[in-house]
């Protein structure tokens, strides 16, 4: 895991964050990959990089299930709002958890919770037995356990590398997460077209196994950031009380929902594009889906170079990027032409989606950062879901390509209105 051998000492930043400082380095490493300074952090991205691509095979695959066992855009859609439903309750009680509970002992447990369920998922289609409800049931357990998983991973990065190397970190993560993407897919079409389905839901399952290693062997102390009796009723209540006073951190959370939710359809309706508008089979649906990723890998790295001063310039100029894109990739009748907005489209979002997570987290106050860390993710998440659905019956009735197509117009005329009513967004550095 290590390229060079090295010392690790653990050096206290801030109350309950540890911050490794490596000892023996031959001069700092690129700026771009600053946060890799910190083997903690090393071990977690590697793991990561790993379990993603499983993860992103998973996604294709399940699409492509779903459709194959219904023929109906609508089922794409519907069958993602139903699965995701506990992502709203749990939510917001596990950023009370992630306040309360070491990080790492939470994330080792829901990583494993997460490998039973893929594995579940792949007997299940091996055999032949799978069914669209088992495929509901499956995805609700995927959502109670991401739930509690999504912000305890986001709130776990700036205890592995303190806040001047988060940006750097979260943009890491970012061009791992969308590398996966760009990897999982194509590789889930040749599975897809191959093996089926069930193979891909395999390989995401054995995937886990290297982010978990990745944790066990990290040397850092598990420690909770609360130590309080108060109950997570009350805990929740004060995460909510403390956002609803943070103009800035309500507008960038509410701009990261509108984009999940208009501005995000495509993923949704891939399937659709692939075989309806572009009339081409499994292998190229990976393709587009691996554009995406490539597209975000590239604007990942950008962010990651990105000093302070200019983040609010970056955070529009992104969201209207992806805006132009989607129009172009919703108008589009040619691979190459799908192909290449995608790119794009990935590129202006991964960028947007990287500068928000950072804003909010040098923002939050470190106690509360679980829980308005889980409003984040709930919005994140939530917003995509519940937009999937209006996708879903948006191309049943007016088209997938009507229904991209206005969505992006829609995130853009938002975007437009949030950075001309709000002064202090504008004012982000």
């Amino acid at each position: 895991m290590e390229p060079n051998a090295e010392i690790a000492i653990e050096t206290p930043v801030e109350p309950g964050v540890a911050r490794v400082v490596p000892a023996g380095r031959r001069g700092p490493p690129p700026r771009a990959f600053s946060a890799l300074r910190h083997r903690n952090f090393r071990l977690f991205w590697l793991g990561q990089l790993v379990s993603l691509s499983g993860s992103w095979l998973q996604v294709a695959a399940m699409q492509w299930l779903i459709y194959r066992l219904t023929g109906s855009a609508f089922a794409l859609g519907w069958v993602s709002f139903l699965a995701t439903l506990p992502i709203v309750p749990v939510s917001l009680v596990g950023g009370a958890i992630v306040d309360r509970v070491p990080k790492r002992k939470l994330i080792v447990g829901t990583q494993v919770g997460l490998m039973i369920q893929a594995l579940l998922l792949a007997l299940l289609t091996f055999t032949g037995l799978i069914e669209v409800w088992h495929i509901v049931v499956l995805q609700f357990m995927f959502g109670v356990l991401s739930a509690i998983d999504m912000p305890a991973r986001q709130a776990f990065v700036v205890e592995l590398v303190g806040k001047d190397d988060l940006q750097n970190a979260i943009a890491l993560n970012s061009a791992i997460f969308n590398g996966a993407r760009a990897v999982g897919p194509a590789i889930a079409g040749v599975l897809i077209a191959t093996l089926g389905e069930a193979g891909a839901f395999a390989v995401n399952g054995f995937s886990y196994i290297a982010v978990i290693a990745g944790l066990l062997m990290m040397r850092i102390q598990d420690v909770a950031a609360e130590r309080e009796k108060a109950s997570l009723g009350s805990k929740m209540m004060e995460g909510f009380r403390y956002l609803l006073h943070q103009q800035v951190l309500v507008a960038l959370i509410t701009l990261m929902a509108c984009i999940g939710f208009f501005g995000m359809t495509h993923i949704t309706l891939m399937p659709v594009f692939a075989r309806d508008v572009l009339g081409v089979g499994a292998g190229y649906y990976g393709l587009l889906l691996a554009a995406i990723g490539i597209g975000a890998v590239a604007g990942a790295l950008a962010v990651a170079t990105l000093r302070p001063g200019r983040r609010s310039i970056w955070l529009f100029a992104g969201t209207m990027g992806l805006a132009v894109s989607l129009v172009a990739f919703a108008l589009s009748s040619q691979f190459v032409v799908a192909f290449a907005a995608l790119i794009a489209a990935g590129a202006g979002f991964i960028s947007t989606q990287a500068l928000i997570n950072t804003l909010v987290q040098v923002t939050v106050e470190d106690r509360l950062r679980g829980r308005v860390m889980s409003i984040y993710s709930l919005m994140f998440v939530g917003s995509q879901q519940v937009g999937a659905l209006a996708a879903g019956a948006g191309a049943q009735l007016v088209g997938a390509q009507v229904t991209v197509a206005a969505g992006a117009i829609v995130t853009a005329v938002f975007a437009i209105g949030l950075f001309a009513l709000v002064p202090a967004v504008r004012r982000l550095t």
